[in-house]
């Protein structure tokens, strides 16, 4: 005949059930970290992904200007970004040293903050947003490549 388990000692099942409990607390804490972004998503509007080699001595700064925008910026130190930039389809004029993904858009150089928020509202027809190389470094100017490969100006 099977005995039936036989409970802890009175002595430890205090212990037993509090270690239980933290152990509980813990994994639901752990659960509700690992989804946070499914059950409290940004909007898209608000999210940057930037791929960089740690050779490139622009990058973070860039980065860094984006999330004092407000922006959440998502960043990939990779060893090579080919790969990347076949994945996200980065046309071959954008040859930026960290091309970066927004809305759809692939990002080329340094695009503010502000240029963002415009083409979040505007969404115009374009692939990608690009920075021209300007006589004055002080004013940047940019360029909205099509599908076809056609630029025009922008803003």
């Amino acid at each position: 005949m099977k005995r039936a388990p036989q409970a802890p000692p009175r002595s430890l099942r205090r212990p037993l059930l509090l270690i239980g409990m933290v152990a509980l607390g813990f994994a639901a804490v752990a659960a509700l970290l690992l989804s946070w972004d499914r059950w409290f998503p940004l909007p898209p509007e608000q999210q940057v992904e930037v791929v960089w080699t740690h050779g490139c001595p622009c990058a973070r700064d860039w980065m860094e200007t984006l999330r004092r925008d407000g922006f959440t910026v998502r960043d990939f130190d990779l060893l090579d970004l080919s790969s990347t930039r076949r994945h996200w389809q980065v046309p071959a004029a954008a040859t930026g040293c960290h091309p970066g993904r927004f809305l759809g858009y692939v990002l080329d150089g340094h695009v503010p903050g502000a240029l963002l928020r415009r083409l979040a509202k505007e969404r115009p027809r374009a692939v990608a947003l690009m920075q021209v190389r300007s006589a004055d470094p002080q004013d940047p100017r940019f360029e909205l490549l099509q599908q076809d490969g056609s630029r025009a100006a922008w803003p």
